[in-house]
């Protein structure tokens, strides 16, 4: 799984796409050194793939993302750096940081994308879109495009599986006939069944909780491992 394999993409040194659908585990902490301790003491494996969600730690400035970054890389961590934020100086920042430490890869909301300068980074761009109203995502995907990137992230906190079906047919056929990785994520308490669908049906990533959920819905790496070794 997923049913349609994608051209791999790499982030750090894991393969995303081909015929495996990655777990990646979203994490966040106080501080960096709080978040590097966890994986000194074995909380967290090193091996697996991470999403590191900057923008819900405590404390946020260059100086500790310096040391963040550093600390996973001494450790060959394969991570995502994310930062969703709310005003576009402190986001541009942030990511201009992440991109001068050459991080493994970039999760970056499509709105954004036209201001950031990516002409000297050399990871993956994951280029990704939101709903929290609840509607359909895919119609996105040509806007998206034309802004380069790897991969294509879609959320939305679906209201009416209907929506979310059509959406998964839309992103099918264009993976289908592209070959390119996507992520199909379903938001919401009441989504969390369609999360598993979608990582079997075309998700090349899954996104998984930690100690805590950075999104509602979200399950832990158990209940996909779970789930995904039953096939």
């Amino acid at each position: 799984m997923p049913i349609i394999e994608a051209t791999p993409v790499n982030i750090g040194g894991t393969a995303i796409g081909g015929g495996k659908t990655t777990i990646v585990t979203s994490i966040f902490s106080g501080d960096s050194d709080s978040l590097l301790s966890r994986f000194r003491e074995g909380t967290y494996n090193p091996r697996f793939v991470y999403e590191v969600r900057y923008d819900l730690f405590k404390r946020r400035d260059s100086g500790d993302l310096r040391k963040l970054v550093s600390g996973l890389k001494d450790m060959s961590v394969d991570f995502i750096f994310t930062y969703r934020f709310s005003t576009e100086q402190e986001g541009r920042l942030m990511y201009e940081t992440a991109i001068s430490l050459e991080v493994p890869a970039l999760d970056i909301e499509v709105g954004v994308m036209p201001g950031m300068d990516l002409a000297a980074y050399g990871g993956t761009v994951i280029i990704s879109t939101h709903d929290f109203k609840g509607g359909r995502v895919s119609h996105m995907l040509n806007g998206m495009m034309r802004l380069g990137g790897n991969m294509y992230k879609f959320a939305s906190s679906y209201s009416d599986p209907h929506g979310f079906l059509l959406d998964l047919s839309d992103l099918y056929t264009f993976k289908r006939d592209s070959r390119i990785p996507v992520s199909l994520v379903p938001m919401g308490d009441g989504n969390s069944a369609l999360r598993l669908f979608s990582g079997y049906m075309i998700s090349d990533i899954v996104y998984a909780s930690a100690e805590a959920r950075t999104a509602p819905g979200q399950l832990s790496r158990k209940d996909y491992e779970e789930f995904f070794g039953k096939f």
